[in-house]
């Protein structure tokens, strides 16, 4: 069953569950954007930063990541034990890629290119719809300029907003990080 009938849910749960959504939704009607379909170059990029997560698993546990539950606590593995540094900004964008595909898996959103006015940046699309979602950026921008080990305790701000049944199972790290800057702006 499609948890979201209406793209109008799923914007309103995005926008309740992130405060001011930096996660990034936008409206074509609203931005001059051109979807297509990732380039091989594109899904290139994707691929090795998934991969770079992925390979956190030992060859035996890597089907682990084709699983949500896989995807969310590699994620706070990753995060809880500060393997990666603020300033790594390349190994922050690949857990965004991640946080997208649990997205995607769970949402049935696609991976898509979107071209604009700032350049051309991987987002998820849900299909048929105006929707796009940035989650590439969603947790560097968040914790660039920060420490990891500082982010505060709480995981209602996205499991109040719904994101998915999936996504309440959120792993606390990485809705601490969502909580600790829900904005993405780095406390500027």
């Amino acid at each position: 069953m499609r948890l979201w009938s209406s793209p109008l849910l799923l914007v309103m749960a995005l926008l309740s569950g992130l405060g001011d959504a930096r996660l990034v939704v936008t409206e074509r009607a609203k931005v001059d954007q051109k979807i297509e379909a990732l380039s091989e170059g594109d899904a290139l990029q994707l691929q090795k930063q998934r991969s770079w997560v992925r390979d956190h698993y030992d060859t035996a546990a890597k089907d682990r990541y084709d699983t949500l539950e896989g995807k969310l606590v590699l994620l706070d593995t990753i995060l809880r034990n500060n393997w990666v540094e603020p300033n790594e900004t390349w190994k922050l964008q690949s857990l965004g890629v991640t946080f997208g595909d649990a997205l995607a898996q769970e949402l049935k959103l696609r991976w898509v290119a979107v071209e604009d006015q700032y350049g051309r940046d991987p987002a998820l699309h849900d299909q048929g719809t105006t929707i796009v979602v940035f989650p590439v950026t969603s947790i560097s921008k968040r914790v660039e300029g920060a420490m990891l080990s500082t982010f505060g305790a709480s995981s209602e701000r996205l499991a109040k907003g719904s994101l998915a049944r999936g996504l309440n199972r959120l792993p606390p790290t990485l809705t601490e990080i969502f909580k600790a800057n829900p904005t993405g702006d780095a406390g500027l």
